[in-house]
């Protein structure tokens, strides 16, 4: 049997017809929603509720890495304590030296406290953290 050409064009203009008026509808619909969905879209929005209940909290996550860095910032840290350190020990004996010394030396050791105390402060605003915020409490 032969497909007759008047059947294939029938087929063929209704197809091409239906399809337009498909996207017609679609960019209808697209274009005035409020209309085909009314309780979708309000003019005027009422007041917020209540708020709900909280959810479940989730699982904690595996730790971090701990990145090379931080062995080589605890090694710092612990230098500039035991500077500090030193420090504290250079400024008793300047502190006993002020006891038994006179006006002069007096003068020039508390200069030197005071530059200490500044390299001090110099050196700890180098670092974040916990460092960072002795340097922000103390400096």
């Amino acid at each position: 049997m032969r497909p007759s050409y008047r059947t294939l064009a029938v087929a063929t203009i209704a197809s091409l017809v239906l399809s337009i008026a498909s996207i017609g509808l679609l960019a209808w619909v697209l274009a005035d929603a409020p209309y085909w969905f009314p309780g979708a879209c309000l003019k005027e929005k009422g007041p917020q509720g209540d708020q709900g209940p909280r959810g479940p909290i989730g699982e904690q996550g595996p730790p971090g890495p701990v990145e090379p860095d931080a062995e080589s910032a605890i090694d710092d840290v612990s230098a500039s304590l035991d500077d500090l350190s030193s420090s504290v020990d250079d400024l008793s004996g300047r502190l006993d030296d002020l006891e038994t010394g006179g006006g002069d030396q007096a003068s020039s050791s508390v200069d030197d406290v005071a530059n200490t105390v500044s390299a001090i402060c110099d050196e700890l605003s180098g670092y974040g953290g916990a460092l960072g915020d002795i340097y922000l409490a103390a400096c």
